[in-house]
């Protein structure tokens, strides 16, 4: 049995490539189908890139910010109802990049 199968048709889980525009518009539509409306939305996409960055490929280093930045802005652009909840959400990651060297 499925750890979510008890709640029925209350949870709609959904695997999301935040890198991919059609597929983000696409999912939140289909959420949007699915509940009527959506409240908050989860988007827990990111990874870490550690590094010196004077040695990172900028590839590496846009892939991240594909993913991190532009995947939330993404989500955020297909869902305005929520925004205000997902920019708390960038306003953290934005806070949680800043690091001190080691």
């Amino acid at each position: 049995m499925s750890p979510i199968s008890p709640f029925g048709g209350a949870v709609l889980p959904l695997a999301l490539d935040v890198t991919d525009a059609d597929q983000v518009r696409r999912v939140v539509e289909r959420a949007h189908g699915h509940f009527g409306r959506l409240d908050v939305i989860l988007n827990n996409a990111g990874y870490a890139l550690v590094g010196a960055v004077e040695e990172t490929a900028e590839a590496d280093i846009k892939a991240e910010f594909e993913t991190n930045f532009f995947g939330t802005l993404r989500v955020i652009q297909a869902d305005p109802a929520s925004a205000a909840v997902l920019r708390l959400a960038i306003s953290c990651f934005m806070a949680k990049s800043i690091k001190r060297p080691l």
